[in-house]
C-alpha cells in the first residue's frame, strides 16, 4: 500500500503512531487490477489466556481492508516515484520483495507482487505460525542484529515459511534494514523462489 502507509501502519503496530488508522488508499499488484480500498484499524492491548504466551499481554493491530473498487487511471505524464522504478529494474525473475516490522516480524507489505506458494494470508496461530518454530530465534536473533547495526548490512539466510499447501519449504533470501521516512525502520526482505 505504499511506503507512507506502511510507515503509519508501522507506527500503529508499536503504539507510536496513534491509536487508529482510518485512511483511503491504493492495493497495488493485484491480479485484476489496481483496486482502491478504505482501511480501519486499531491499536488493542488483549491479555492472552493460552499455553503459547501465558497470561502475557498481547498486542494486537485488528481492522477491515474495504474494497470500494476499481483505481483510477493515473493522471497523464505521472509516473512511478523513481525508488519504485530502480527497484524493479534491480529485481531479478523469482526474487520478490517484503517489508516487515523488525521488532515482530510480522509482513507490512510486499513491494511488487508477493511471492507465490508462501501462504502470506494465513492467519499466523501459535498452533500454525507462518515462519517454522525452530526457525524464528534465528530470525529473531538476525533482525536485531540488523536494528543494532543499522542501515547498510545485508545478511543471506534460509528460513522455511509455511505454504499453501500447509507444510513448510525452505526458501533462500536477505534481509537489511531500511529508514522509514518517520524516523522508524523496517526490514527489507528479498525471497528467492526456485
Amino acid at each position: 500500500m505504499g511506503e507512507h502507509n506502511t510507515t503509519v501502519l508501522a507506527g500503529l503496530a508499536r503504539k507510536t503512531g496513534g491509536n487508529s488508522v482510518d485512511r483511503y488508499t491504493v492495493d497495488e499488484h493485484r491480479p485484476g487490477g489496481d483496486r482502491r480500498v478504505h482501511v480501519v484499524a486499531h491499536s488493542v492491548h488483549e491479555t492472552a489466556r493460552s499455553h503459547a504466551v501465558g497470561d502475557a499481554g498481547v498486542h494486537l493491530v485488528r481492522g477491515l481492508s474495504i474494497d470500494i473498487g476499481v483505481a483510477s487511471e493515473p493522471p497523464r505524464g505521472q509516473v512511478p516515484a523513481l525508488g519504485d522504478r530502480i527497484a524493479e529494474a534491480l529485481t531479478p525473475p523469482r526474487q520478490y520483495r517484503a517489508i516487515s516490522d523488525p521488532e515482530t516480524l510480522n509482513l507490512l507489505y510486499w513491494h511488487g507482487p508477493p511471492a507465490p506458494r508462501i501462504a502470506w494470508m494465513a492467519d499466523n496461530t501459535a498452533e500454525v505460525p507462518i515462519l517454522h518454530p525452530d526457525d524464528m530465534p534465528t530470525a529473531l536473533d538476525t533482525a536485531s542484529a540488523l536494528r543494532v547495526t543499522g542501515p547498510g548490512r545485508t545478511v543471506d539466510l534460509t528460513l522455511r515459511f509455511l505454504t499453501l499447501d500447509g507444510g513448510y519449504e525452505p526458501f533462500d533470501l536477505t534481509a537489511s534494514l531500511i529508514d522509514l521516512d518517520s524516523g522508524h525502520s523496517a526490514l527489507l526482505v528479498v525471497l528467492t523462489v526456485k
